[in-house]
């Protein structure tokens, strides 16, 4: 199993591999992506679906290997609920505020926590704004 989770590491970009990787991390990155969703249903953007697919199949690995290595037990339908969970959160609160500020307000946003993502360089890797800043 690690040298699953070692392998699909290469698969998303730049993960740097010397860092320690957390579940919160994990966490993190995957609720960063569901609000780039998010701004894509509200046709602000696009998401690579590529790369979001490629982080998701490791996020999946990720919590099954953490869960079995602290002896959690948890199944993929748990994880899929937890994740589509977090989707709904992430969209309801982006629609809000795309009511107040827009695709551009929203875009802005974005743009602040470029330097947030853990598993890409850029934010950017994972979405395409419309509008140009």
């Amino acid at each position: 199993m690690k040298y699953l989770i070692a392998l699909l590491f290469l698969l998303v970009p730049s993960i740097a591999m010397s860092q320690e990787v957390t579940k919160n991390d994990m966490l993190s990155e995957f609720t960063d992506i569901a609000t780039l969703v998010g701004a894509e249903v509200l046709k602000c953007g696009e998401t690579n679906k590529e790369r979001v697919l490629k982080f998701n199949q490791l996020f999946d690995d990720f919590i099954m290997f953490e869960a079995e290595k602290d002896k959690i037990e948890l199944t993929i339908n748990e994880i899929e609920a937890w994740k589509l969970t977090t989707l709904i959160e992430q969209h309801y609160g982006i629609a809000r505020a795309h009511e107040e500020m827009g695709c551009e307000g929203i875009n802005k946003i974005i743009h602040i926590y470029d330097g947030r993502m853990r598993f890409a360089t850029s934010v950017y890797d994972y979405y395409t704004p419309f509008n140009e800043l």
